[in-house]
């Protein structure tokens, strides 16, 4: 007799270890999607806007949620590549998505190629935030 896995059992552990970075996730998406009158681009250490900081460290953030939680879910593989991968692409996709929706929803915010650098830059540095919270 083949023994299944319910679609349930596979998921319940996904949001157990993911709830933290979906909900971070989330927030970011409100975060965006609100008018952005009160932030200013002003230079921080001469030259890097404060937006793309801002941008910067809500995607940090968020890929430190993301890389830990596969990490948790995967924890019975050692040395897997997966919870890297998985991490990349989801944060990839996120700040992308997040850029379109500002472009798609509102009509004072708009997709900026810079921005979504920014996104996927603070993703990038999460991992090194990772290595050194976890691995040192």
């Amino acid at each position: 007799m083949a023994k299944t896995i319910s679609f349930s059992k596979s998921l319940k552990p996904f949001v157990k270890y993911q709830s933290p970075a979906l909900l971070w996730g989330l927030f970011i998406c409100v975060i965006l999607l609100l008018p952005s009158d009160n932030i200013s681009n002003n230079l921080i250490m001469g030259f890097i806007p404060s937006d793309k900081l801002i941008h910067f460290v809500l995607f940090g953030i968020l890929g430190l949620f993301i890389r830990v939680g596969w990490a948790k879910y995967y924890s019975f593989f050692k040395n897997s590549l997966k919870p890297v991968i998985y991490t990349l692409i989801s944060g990839l996709i996120w700040a992308i998505a997040t850029e379109i929706l500002q472009g798609v929803l509102t009509d004072y915010r708009h997709m900026d190629i810079l921005d979504m650098t920014a996104n996927f830059s603070g993703i990038l540095a999460s991992f090194l935030l990772y290595y050194i919270v976890y691995k040192f």
